[in-house]
């Protein structure tokens, strides 16, 4: 039982840094902070007047609200991508639900999730540079 749950683990969240790769999570905030500095840029830039600083302002606003509801959204299908194995042991009859949520939430198998996931990513950017 074990063994199937470590390897539901490893699929759920190679399935989760799939999703958040492949929804480009990352793409977009780089936008939203790329948003973010353009607009404090305009808001100190000594050429502008008031009226085109408040344009600058509220078009900066409404681009970074969009881009939050875009994060959002593109988190929210990656953890649904990623419980997809769970989710579909628990429907099988195979692995009930309070059991694989039971071995989630012990501490070595966060502190091994996250210390993997971070070598995957931190190994994978080096790989296949986004930009």
């Amino acid at each position: 039982m074990t063994a199937l749950l470590i390897c539901l683990t490893t699929l759920s969240v190679a399935l989760f840094m799939l999703g958040f790769w492949l929804l480009g999570i990352v793409g977009t905030a780089r936008r939203a902070l790329s948003i973010m500095t353009d607009a404090v840029g305009a808001l100190k830039d000594p050429s502008l007047d008031d009226y085109a600083r408040e344009k600058a302002a509220q078009s900066a606003g409404l681009q970074l609200i969009r881009s939050a509801v875009s994060i959002l959204l593109r988190c929210a299908a990656a953890f649904l991508l990623a419980s997809l194995p769970f989710l579909a042991t628990d429907f099988l009859g195979i692995i009930p639900q309070d059991q694989a949520l039971a071995f989630l939430a012990r501490w070595d198998v966060i502190a091994y999730t996250t210390v993997g996931t971070i070598v995957i990513w931190f190994v994978g950017s080096r790989v296949w540079p986004t930009q």
